[in-house]
């Protein structure tokens, strides 16, 4: 079964989170890995993505990044972030 990561803009957490439920987009990133964030991510799997991507349609900032082609690192590396350590579980 596939994984995704979904980025998505700090100023689409809320909208975000009420589609998907509250406490979905809670991994916080920045450029330099310090506050505030401007983006958040999630985890979820294939079934999951596929009943909730339609509903992002609005979300211009969504990014999608397969498990299967791109590591944590290479995710961060390519949309320029850094993962915010403030009590964020661990990836």
């Amino acid at each position: 079964m596939s994984h995704w990561r979904l980025v998505i803009s700090a100023s689409d957490q809320d909208e975000c989170n009420e589609i998907a439920g509250e406490g979905m987009f809670t991994v916080e990133l920045s450029a330099s890995g310090e506050e505030p964030a401007t983006h958040y991510w999630c985890g979820i799997g294939q079934e999951y993505k596929d009943w909730i991507t339609p509903l992002f349609s609005s979300i211009s900032s969504l990014q999608l990044f397969s498990h299967n082609d791109y590591t944590r690192q290479q995710t961060l590396d390519d949309i320029g972030m850094k993962r915010i350590n403030t009590g964020n579980p661990p990836l």
